[in-house]
């Protein structure tokens, strides 16, 4: 029988530290970058960082939401260092790959593809508290108002209908962003 080199079973109880590190370090850093709280308020950003970090720890949604979402995240940043890598062995500068990260193009895209990846890991962590809202079970006129929004808002007829709205408005705004 083959015996694993390397055992990642210990990892789920280490799972809520390096959750708690993760959104320390994100809301230090975003505290620090956008300087809300002042220019010279590191303390003050450190102890509101760790109040949100605890707080968030002790959720257990909201780490497995975090859980779900950071290896997605790695792997998107892995494609996006792979396909720089890639251009720049084939001559590109880097000046020009620094224009293309910084165009509106590559960050609606990103935000796309972040947008896409949260509504999948909020599927797959709270998705059974959202199946009574839309399921089938309920009968007609037993429902009560909310499983009736509920079944109009995802309905896959409404839900395809707002997906080729979002595309068809991302492709004017790109077609009318060219001149």
């Amino acid at each position: 029988m083959a015996v694993p080199v390397i055992d990642i079973g210990i990892w789920r109880y280490f799972l809520p530290i390096f959750s708690f590190i993760f959104m320390f370090t994100l809301v230090f850093a975003i505290l620090e970058k956008t300087k809300i709280l002042g220019s010279d308020s590191t303390g003050l950003n450190s102890i509101i960082a760790f109040v949100v970090a605890l707080l968030f720890v002790l959720t257990p949604s909201a780490v497995a939401l975090v859980n779900f979402l950071i290896p997605w995240f790695i792997v998107l940043i892995f494609f996006i260092l792979f396909v720089v890598v890639i251009f720049m062995f084939m001559g590109v500068s880097a000046d020009t790959i620094k224009e293309v990260a910084q165009s509106s193009t590559f960050v609606t895209t990103i935000v796309i593809i972040t947008i896409i990846l949260l509504i999948i890991a909020i599927s797959v962590v709270w998705g059974e508290q959202l199946s009574g809202v839309y399921s089938e079970d309920s009968q007609e006129g037993n429902g009560n108002f909310a499983v009736t929004v509920g079944k109009i808002l995802f309905h896959p007829k409404v839900l395809g209908a707002a997906f080729l709205l979002l595309i068809a408005s991302q492709a004017i705004r790109l077609l009318s962003s060219r001149s």
